[in-house]
């Protein structure tokens, strides 16, 4: 579970794990960018309250594991600057490029489960850290095509053959 050593959590979404700092507890649904509930009466004051957003992940991890900001960004391979934002929800969401660093630095992957093959896609871009160009000359269509696809849009029987055959024969 990527919740294992947090010192202020107890994960229950897979095993109850013994707190190791301050006798303080937490509700934690893992992989998820889904609400924590808090039962804990003392916690430290910049530790997030709610897991909504992914730099409330970033922020527990850091804290969980006593790094200062300076040191987080280093790990995941970005600027200071750039995870001040993310921590503070300037900015919604992460290039690509960052995400495998992102992934590493939490252990895990902060979304729910892809539902659709076009959000698998997008997904596995973002792990993956390519781009849309990258990837749409891995499968072989257009990147424009990719786009549509990504959004849901309605793409042609052979650009949907390529994209289909390219997940089942890759990944």
């Amino acid at each position: 579970c990527p919740c294992s050593g947090a010192p202020y959590l107890v994960c229950s979404g897979s095993a109850r794990i013994p707190n190791n700092r301050k006798g303080i507890h937490a509700l934690l649904r893992c992989h998820s960018l889904q609400p924590i509930e808090f039962i804990a009466e003392k916690i430290p004051a910049n530790y997030p309250r709610t897991f909504t957003h992914l730099g409330d992940h970033i922020r527990a991890k850091r804290l969980n594991l006593g790094v200062q900001m300076q040191e987080a960004a280093k790990l995941m391979g970005v600027h200071q600057v750039t995870l001040k934002n993310w921590e503070h929800k300037y900015f919604e969401e992460p290039a690509i490029k960052h995400w495998p660093g992102i992934i590493k630095f939490l252990g895990y992957c902060p979304y729910t489960p892809c539902a659709t093959l076009p959000e698998k896609v997008v997904m596995y871009r973002k792990v993956e850290g390519i781009s849309l160009e990258e990837m749409a000359r891995k499968v072989g269509i257009d990147p424009g095509t990719l786009g549509r696809f990504e959004k849901e849009f309605n793409v042609s029987k052979s650009s949907m053959a390529l994209i289909q055959d390219f997940w089942s024969n890759t990944i």
